[in-house]
């Protein structure tokens, strides 16, 4: 019975989908006890966010993310998802670099929903809006970004030795 479930599971390309057939805490119990399910979990919900900063910079930056959470929410024919993240960042930051970075990525990404790179099928065909929750695996309060007053992007680009030029510049 258990092999069958864990090879239905397998089979499914979407944590939406999985979370659709079982109950939360059957999701965890299964995850806990089956590693293949819990790779496979933890496969679906990796994945990248794609920033392209204001001017007049114009850097792409590609930002890995695991997913912590989603909400799907539907009123009157249109449907919202939002997904609660956690930034996978390659560098140790204090608190105040990683509430920094957790404010710059959502800066670019709290006004519109935005395509994401997701391993899941399911959200990588959608807008989302997103939210960081974690930085590393670890709690941040980010709350909603004061946008008049955007963090700097020059910021983040010291912070990870990222080279930045001027778009005007030639």
């Amino acid at each position: 019975m258990s092999e069958r479930l864990i090879n239905r599971i397998k089979n499914m390309n979407s944590v939406v989908d999985i979370d659709s057939m079982f109950t939360p805490e059957v999701v965890k119990t299964l995850r806990r006890r089956f590693p293949e399910v819990d790779s496979h979990m933890d496969y679906l919900e990796r994945g990248k966010l794609l920033i392209t900063t204001d001017s007049p910079y114009r850097k792409s930056i590609k930002i890995n993310f695991k997913l912590v959470d989603y909400v799907i929410e539907s009123e009157d024919g249109y449907r919202d998802i939002y997904i609660y993240i956690d930034l996978l960042v390659t560098k140790n930051l204090s608190e105040e670099d990683k509430l920094f970075v957790g404010r710059w990525a959502q800066s670019y990404s709290q006004d519109d929903p935005i395509q994401i790179d997701i391993n899941d099928e399911y959200l990588n065909t959608m807008d989302v809006w997103v939210r960081v929750v974690k930085i590393n695996g670890e709690y941040v309060d980010i709350g909603i970004v004061d946008l008049v007053d955007p963090p700097s992007d020059t910021r983040f680009f010291d912070l990870f030795n990222i080279p930045y030029e001027d778009e005007n510049s030639n």
